[in-house]
């Protein structure tokens, strides 16, 4: 489609493949028609959040979350080796999350633990100096399917939202917001928006956007190695 100067909605994961990803990145160069369709791109609560943490766009927001997947069936999608790891087929949404909030500031440092039950522990910094730290699993409750946690920390302000729906913001000396809104209207704004754009035959996302994509590939890389390691010491054992 981008090779044709075509418009591009695509769920993710983006890419899976660092091949789709140099070739994804090459077309969307020439006419930038691509929109990625991360929803928390879209989340309402962002409307607040550059303000009431007293920062400018660009300048580092720490990001601290956990995430908690439903354990899959055996023969589900997600499972099968095309899909990689759950890097890819998931935690790809929080990574992007991380790094829109920091304008898609530069990696410049990476690094993931993986522990023998499958969990995934992933540290990033950018070149804003931002910090994420990110935790995937899939132990636990999974009474309400997949719910997530999420800390945002600066300038002496922290915000908290839970599932996609809750969200409260303290400064030192007082809370400044609470917020409750259906967790699911974060899509309909994102396609809503995306509709809107594409009448107007305005231009898809930035393509700096596909850094999140970029850094979700190294980190998939990553974990090969681990995953590798982990498997040769059950084997030791």
């Amino acid at each position: 489609a981008l090779e044709k100067k075509k418009y591009a909605v695509v769920e993710k994961p983006i890419v899976t493949t660092w091949e789709d990803y140099h070739k994804l990145l090459a077309a969307n160069k020439k006419c930038q028609k691509l929109f990625s369709c991360f929803h928390k791109r879209y989340v309402y609560f962002n409307q607040y959040i550059f303000k009431e943490l007293e920062i400018k766009k660009g300048e580092p927001i720490s990001f601290f979350s956990i995430v908690h997947e439903i354990p899959l069936p055996k023969l589900h999608w997600y499972n099968w080796p095309s899909s990689k790891s759950r890097i890819v087929s998931n935690g790809c949404h929080w990574i992007d999350y991380f790094m829109f909030l920091n304008d898609y500031s530069l990696v410049t440092r990476m690094e993931l633990n993986l522990s023998k039950k499958g969990d995934i522990q992933i540290m990033m910094i950018l070149e804003n100096g931002a910090v994420l730290s990110l935790l995937l699993t899939d132990q636990g409750s999974s009474i309400l399917g997949v719910r997530d946690y999420i800390e945002l920390r600066a300038n002496g302000h922290t915000i908290y939202m839970k599932d996609g729906g809750t969200y409260i913001c303290e400064s030192p000396d007082r809370v400044k917001r609470k917020k409750r809104i259906n967790k699911l209207s974060s899509y309909v704004i994102m396609y809503k928006k995306i509709s809107n754009k594409i009448a107007a035959n305005e231009l898809g996302d930035d393509v700096k956007t596909l850094r999140s994509t970029e850094a979700m590939l190294k980190l998939e890389d990553i974990y090969t190695i681990k995953l590798k390691e982990l498997e040769q010491e059950v084997v030791l054992a």
